[in-house]
């Protein structure tokens, strides 16, 4: 099966000129943890995840103490981007996702073709496709581990 099949569509994006208080936003509507950074033409040139946005409150002094809340409105996106990408092709096998997920902290891959993000596809994405039982994996709940709201990741028994 392939990349192209499974992937969400369109994929939420945002550019270095959004603000980091409107991605947190984004995120919590979505219920997603990163998002693609794209330019005008929506070629990919980083991801901004809650991590980034973390971080660049704590660098930014913008968290008061004992509150975690999110960064300030008038941060941009362009200050705390990761610019190192992973990403995967809509012509990509499954198992190629699969792989990057199970091998990295990442909980979302963009789908990029011809430059330009096409689409994500995510732990939730993929744990739709394997039965409890099947192929050697078992599902695994855990709040806030996936990229979806139903919280699952894909723990491989060896």
């Amino acid at each position: 099966m392939l990349i192209r099949e499974v992937m969400t569509t369109p994929a939420v994006t945002v550019t270095t000129r959004s603000s980091t208080g409107s991605v947190l936003r984004l995120m919590h509507e979505e219920q997603i943890s990163s998002v693609p950074v794209v330019d005008d033409r929506g070629a990919l040139i980083g991801i901004i995840s809650e991590t980034e946005l973390l971080q660049d409150a704590v660098l930014a002094d913008r968290v008061p103490a004992g509150r975690v809340s999110g960064t300030s409105p008038s941060r941009k996106v362009g200050h705390a981007l990761t610019h190192h990408v992973i990403t995967v092709s809509p012509d990509d096998k499954i198992e190629a996702a699969i792989a990057l997920l199970r091998s990295t902290t990442l909980e979302h891959l963009p789908v990029v073709e011809n430059d330009r993000v096409v689409g994500t596809v995510c732990r939730s994405d993929l744990i739709r496709l394997v039965p409890e039982t099947s192929h050697g994996c078992e599902l695994e709940t855990s709040a806030g581990t996936a990229c979806g709201a139903d919280g699952a990741r894909l723990i491989h028994q060896h």
